[in-house]
């Protein structure tokens, strides 16, 4: 059970650091095509969300040769820091779920240990279970 939870507890760090790493690339390239293409922060925030999230609208996009080039390989590292978010993300939901899951087996465990060690209850409830049947 410990060995679950900090596997849930490493996975959370991962899925903490991997969305502050993608926001981050996000608000650097943003902060980059704003330089590049003499637009707002948001805008060019809105198209590298919309870029990475391989949606593109087409309503924001690049006009000069160096930020459709910068755009190209800002796709190329979002795409993978994209995938690896998620799936950090999903390590992250699986080890809990599966924490979880050991911990009601083991709950189980305890209480089918405690009903043994009182055979009289164990049978009054099997009776009562069959009545319920």
């Amino acid at each position: 059970e410990a060995d679950a939870l900090l596997a849930a507890e490493d996975s959370f760090w991962s899925f903490v650091v991997g969305w502050f790493c993608f926001l981050l690339y996000l608000m650097i390239g943003a902060a980059i095509f704003c330089a590049v293409e003499k637009r707002s922060f948001v805008d060019m925030f809105w198209m590298c969300l919309v870029t990475t999230c391989t949606v593109g609208y087409g309503d924001v996009y690049p006009l000069t040769t160096t930020g459709k080039l910068l755009n190209c390989v800002f796709i190329s590292v979002s795409v993978v820091l994209f995938v690896s978010t998620f799936s950090s993300t999903f390590d992250y939901i699986y080890a809990r779920q599966e924490a979880l899951v050991k911990q009601h087996a083991l709950s189980n465990k305890n209480m089918e240990d405690m009903i043994a060690k009182f055979p009289l209850l164990y049978d009054a409830l099997k009776k009562q279970r069959e009545k319920d049947a």
